[in-house]
C-alpha cells in the first residue's frame, strides 16, 4: 500500500510512491491507520475478506471520528483517557498556535489520573464530572491538580472555559469518552 498522509505527515511503505490521505487529524492517527491498512492487507491475502486498495483509500480519506482531535473554533475535543492518549494529545498540541491552554478535564474511576496529571501542562485546569456512574468524583482527583477550578456540570465547565478564554487561547476538553460525549 502507499505512503499514508494526513495534514503534514506521511508513513512510507516499501516501494510505493502513491499517497493515501486520512480524514483523521493528528500524526498519532497515521500509526493507527497504517496498522489498520496492514491488517486489511493480511486478511485480504489470507482470503478472510475481499477488499480492494481503492476501498481502503476511500475509507481512510472519508473516515470521521467525532471527539478525536476535533477542533471547533478555539475548542479542541479529544477522547484521550489514559497516559498514552494524553502523551499523544500533548505532543500534537505542540503543532498548534495558541497563547494560553485551558483544560477541561473529567475522568473515569479506573483511570491513572496521577500519571495523567504529570503529562498535562495547562495554564488553567477546570475539573468536572461526566454524568455517568463510572465518572471519577472531583473530590478524589483534585489532589493531582493544584489550583484547579471545580465545576461539576461538564457543559457549564466548558461554557466557563470558553467565556474565560482569550481570542488566541485554546480550550481542550479531555479525560473521558463519557465527558466528550456530553459536550459534543
Amino acid at each position: 500500500m502507499a505512503p499514508l498522509k494526513n495534514e503534514k505527515t506521511s508513513i512510507n511503505e516499501k516501494n510505493n510512491d502513491e499517497n493515501i490521505k486520512s480524514g483523521l487529524k493528528g500524526n498519532f492517527q497515521l500509526i493507527n491507520a497504517a496498522i489498520a491498512i496492514k491488517a486489511l492487507e493480511i486478511l485480504n491475502e489470507n482470503k478472510r475478506i475481499k477488499i480492494n486498495k481503492k476501498d481502503i483509500k476511500n475509507g481512510l480519506k472519508n473516515v470521521k471520528w467525532p471527539g478525536r482531535f476535533e477542533l471547533r473554533k478555539n475548542v479542541l475535543i479529544d477522547v484521550a483517557h489514559n497516559p498514552a492518549g494524553f502523551r499523544g494529545l500533548f505532543h500534537e498540541l505542540k503543532n498548534l498556535r495558541y497563547n494560553k491552554l485551558i483544560a477541561v478535564l473529567g475522568f473515569s474511576k479506573d483511570k491513572d489520573v496521577k500519571a495523567i496529571s504529570k503529562i498535562i501542562k495547562a495554564d488553567k485546569i477546570i475539573l468536572t464530572e461526566a454524568n455517568n456512574e463510572r465518572a471519577a468524583k472531583i473530590k478524589d482527583i483534585k489532589k493531582y491538580f493544584k489550583n484547579s477550578i471545580i465545576i461539576k456540570n461538564s457543559k457549564k465547565a466548558l461554557e466557563y472555559a470558553k467565556k474565560n478564554a482569550g481570542k488566541r487561547d485554546l480550550v481542550v476538553v479531555a479525560g473521558s469518552i463519557y465527558l466528550v460525549g456530553e459536550v459534543i
